[in-house]
């Protein structure tokens, strides 16, 4: 098991492209750069586990891709209590791109995960975090026997 955490949280990805009309063509906004950027720096400082999650991970595993993303609290729940909309699903794929770089290892793979909201009470604890486990690719007659379709 590989447990990623104090990733950075990705933007979403409607705020990962921004539309050039004269070119007719799309580039990385100004957050899907900086979180480029702390990436790179989180490949840095906790390089070691880093190395050790791809010496973890052989050729052509399968793998089970789980993201947690904490918000703050103030992000996800209003004061009358109620849950307020904040797409975190659009951050799945950043997220999975950034951690496929990460680990030099194809996406593709990535077969399977949850994604999960959680918030937690100070801002600095705001943070994606990533488990992975190896999984195998299921076929619908797997679906049939488990779910009893």
């Amino acid at each position: 098991m590989i447990i990623l955490d104090k990733l950075p949280l990705g933007p979403s990805q409607n705020a990962q492209l921004t539309m050039i009309f004269k070119q007719k063509s799309f580039i990385k906004t100004s957050k899907a750069r900086d979180f480029d950027n702390e990436m790179f720096n989180y490949s840095i400082k906790f390089n070691k586990i880093i190395e050790n999650a791809k010496n973890w991970i052989n050729p052509k595993d399968i793998l089970k891709v789980d993201c947690y993303f904490v918000f703050h609290k103030s992000r996800l729940i209003s004061q009358k209590k109620e849950l307020k909309r904040i797409d975190s699903d659009n951050r799945l794929k950043s997220t999975r791109d950034a951690i496929s770089k990460l680990l030099d290892y194809d996406d593709k793979y990535f077969v399977t995960g949850i994604v999960e909201r959680c918030y937690c009470e100070d801002i600095k604890d705001e943070q994606a975090i990533v488990i992975i486990t190896k999984s195998s690719l299921k076929s619908y007659d797997d679906l049939k026997e488990r779910f009893k379709l």
